[in-house]
């Protein structure tokens, strides 16, 4: 396969997969920026067709498990804020407290698991690329959403 047809074929993935979880319609922003990452991890990886398959197998099983993680993580954080505004017991928001703190540790245990098992995947440059992409693009993601904040404050003046 070359890289094109690699990359269309990864785009038809992702694309069919957003249909099938709420139909035809506009992506949502975040399912624009995850494509581009994607796009862009490839090239920054400088990965082949097959590599590209293998990681990105990986890769897309790794985010699933961020997702669940996080998606635990906010409904924790909701419970605590509700316990909060409710004034719960010390005891009632420690559990809570404590769940988050396993979390946390599940999350770093992923991330971990995830990076020793690119290892019969990528090299460990291409790792290392990995690990420093993912730092400038959330960067530069961070950095166009305050410069986009910035522009339409500056619009309503």
């Amino acid at each position: 396969m070359n890289r094109g047809l690699i990359l269309v074929v990864l785009i038809l993935c992702t694309v069919g997969l957003s249909f099938g979880q709420r139909g035809p319609g506009p992506f949502r922003a975040s399912e624009r920026v995850e494509q581009f990452k994607k796009l862009r991890m490839i090239e920054a990886l400088k990965l082949d067709d097959e590599t590209a398959i293998k990681f990105f197998a990986k890769y897309n099983k790794h985010e699933e498990v961020v997702r669940d993680i996080n998606k635990q993580r906010d409904d924790l954080l909701d419970q605590l804020e509700s316990q909060r505004k409710s004034k719960a017991s010390d005891a009632d928001m420690e559990k809570v407290i404590s769940n988050l703190l396993v979390l946390d540790t599940k999350q770093a245990e992923e991330r971990n698991r995830f990076v020793n098992d690119l290892k019969g995947v990528l090299t460990t440059g291409q790792i290392a690329d990995l690990l420093l992409f993912e730092r400038n693009f959330a960067r530069n993601v961070r950095q166009m959403m305050q410069e986009m904040a910035r522009q339409r404050r500056e619009g309503m003046r």
